[in-house]
């Protein structure tokens, strides 16, 4: 039986982290004057990537029994007009899919390397085929 994310524990937290982060995009999405820095849209989402170092995928794989380690780079657009880009550390669990790492400096061997590895260049229109 599989186990996303680690199961038990592990994947009741991240639950309520899915539940708490939407809630809370509602509750700014009601309100008259959303916040100027708030997101308004997403610019560019890039192609997934793997870390430079084999350490991450090779500790996901032995300690959690993930299928691979990458990361993905988002621009998005706030409502001040500004640009913020963020980068996601993404797993592959033994369920065959993709989750988002709520907080990966929470686990410095799953995420060594996330924030050195050179900026994205290739959107992931152009690396992957989506479905509809």
């Amino acid at each position: 039986m599989s186990k996303p994310f680690g199961g038990g524990e592990n994947r009741k937290a991240y639950e309520s982290f899915l539940k708490q982060t939407a809630a809370q995009i509602v509750e700014a999405a009601k309100k008259p004057t959303p916040p100027a820095g708030g997101p308004k849209a997403i610019r560019t989402v890039f192609a997934s990537r793997a870390l430079s170092k084999n350490g991450p995928a090779s500790y996901g794989y032995a300690t959690f029994g993930f299928l691979d380690v990458r990361f993905v780079d988002v621009v998005a657009v706030l409502r001040n007009g500004k640009t913020y880009a963020n980068r996601t550390l993404v797993i592959l669990d033994s369920d065959k899919k993709w989750y988002v790492h709520p907080l990966p400096s929470s686990s410095p061997l799953l995420s060594a390397g996330l924030n050195e590895e050179p900026v994205s260049v290739k959107s992931f229109k152009d690396v992957y085929k989506i479905k509809r």
